[in-house]
C-alpha cells in the first residue's frame, strides 16, 4: 500500500509541476514521469535533463531563501 501511495503522490506532483515549468523543461519532466510510471524506456536523446535539473535546483533553493 505504501509504495502505491508514494507512486500516486509522485505522479500527482509531476503532473502539478508540468503545468508550471517553463516550456523548454516540460519534455524532460514528462519523460521522467513516463519512465517512472513504466510507460517509456529510459532514454534522454533530444532532451536536456541537466538544464531542467539546474532550473529546478535554482527554483527550490530560491524558495527557501525568501
Amino acid at each position: 500500500m505504501r509504495s502505491r501511495q508514494a507512486r500516486t503522490c509522485k505522479d500527482a506532483a509531476a503532473a502539478w509541476a508540468l503545468g508550471r515549468l517553463p516550456a523548454e523543461h516540460r519534455p524532460v519532466l514528462a519523460r521522467a514521469r513516463a519512465v517512472y510510471l513504466g510507460e517509456e524506456d529510459e532514454r534522454w536523446d533530444g532532451l536536456v535533463p541537466r538544464a531542467c535539473a539546474e532550473f529546478l535546483v535554482r527554483e527550490i533553493t530560491g524558495s527557501y531563501a525568501s
